[in-house]
């Protein structure tokens, strides 16, 4: 399972989902959702729009362009789709998740993003020091937010668990 966590606890109060207090209420409702990539070919966005409430888009990786990005937001503003991104970060430290960050915010520039910027981490708990990862993921969703976007954090459910306190996710 994978966990899209539309909050970055400790940086509320912009980051925090609204009117969710608990794992509870954060279950209720279900929404279907769909990540795509430039890995993920979508044929026919009129149909996808008929079985998902949203679609989560891979803006870039490692500071580069995913080449499928335009297209796919394309497809979910023609069929109104809400949609939020997803960065692939390369970052190991504050000073290079705000480099990434800008990155990302320089990338976004003219596109009306209707759900949370998010911060992919799971290669990132593998290639950040546990004691640098909070200042890494803090500096990444800082910038976010200072830009006007909500951030959030895309993982699995067992590495939210692994790595990141529950307050800090729920």
């Amino acid at each position: 399972l994978m966990a899209l966590v539309l909050t970055c606890g400790m940086l509320q109060p912009c980051s925090a989902a609204e009117g969710i207090t608990n794992k509870a209420e954060a279950a209720d409702p279900v929404y279907k959702g769909i990540d795509v990539t430039s890995f993920v070919e979508v044929n026919d966005w009129f149909k996808v729009a008929q079985e998902i409430d949203f679609a989560i888009l891979r803006v870039g990786k490692k500071l580069s362009y995913d080449t499928k990005f335009v297209a796919n937001v394309k497809g979910c503003v023609d069929n109104a789709i809400p949609y939020g991104v997803y960065y692939v970060p390369s970052a190991v430290s504050a000073e290079d998740a705000q480099v990434e960050a800008e990155w990302v915010i320089s990338a976004l520039k003219g596109y009306q993003i209707d759900l949370p910027v998010f911060l992919h981490v799971d290669n990132l708990v593998k290639n950040v020091p546990a004691e640098e990862l909070q200042a890494v993921v803090s500096a990444f969703c800082d910038a976010v937010c200072e830009a006007g976007y909500k951030p959030g954090l895309y993982a699995y459910v067992s590495i939210m668990e692994e790595h990141f306190s529950e307050g800090y996710y729920n």
